[in-house]
């Protein structure tokens, strides 16, 4: 399931995978997106995930809103065993607000990324990669983390999934 993908990444009990492909640096969308923030313990944040999604979902088609890429998880914090995030989608057009879920603009300006290619229960590597690019080249990735779901789990088995993983830079 989706979910298990951020449980997995929050409960840092994360292992060795295959991502094939290069990091790269790439501009931030800018787009604006809608999102439901939440928090739960880190082992209901799959659930909690779920639930955020299932309501944006819902928001958007009720609104006539047309999403414009896959679903994202957003890590905001991690403090003594809560994690609060946000989950939704960039959309098409601008709104300046929608009741009962937050409009966000995501970040525009460089971004380190890394196409996952695997399970997403196993993003170690793929992390590693990035945290390594950083290293390399003196960067410093700014508040927040973006894992976009290329591939929807509950249709593709583990070794064919996708992630998009971002990092914005300071």
């Amino acid at each position: 399931m989706k979910l298990l993908i951020s449980a997995i990444l929050l409960t840092f009990s994360i292992t060795a995978c295959s991502a094939k492909d290069s990091v790269e640096l790439v501009k931030g969308s800018g787009k604006t997106a809608v999102v439901k923030t939440g928090k739960a313990k880190a082992e209901n944040v799959v659930r909690a995930y779920g639930i955020a999604i299932a309501e944006v979902t819902k928001t958007l088609k009720q609104l006539k809103l047309k999403v414009a890429g896959p679903a994202f998880f957003k890590l905001l914090e991690r403090d003594d065993g809560i994690v609060t995030f946000q989950s939704g989608y960039e959309i098409t057009k601008k709104v300046k607000n929608v009741v009962g879920l937050d409009v966000i603009t995501m970040p525009k300006g460089n971004m380190v990324q890394v196409l996952h290619k695997g399970s997403f229960a196993d993003t170690k590597d793929s992390y590693n990669k990035i945290i390594s690019w950083l290293n390399k080249n003196n960067q410093e990735a700014a508040p927040g983390v973006y894992e976009f779901y290329l591939s929807d789990p509950t249709k593709v088995s583990p070794p064919n999934q996708e992630m998009l993983i971002q990092i914005p830079l300071q």
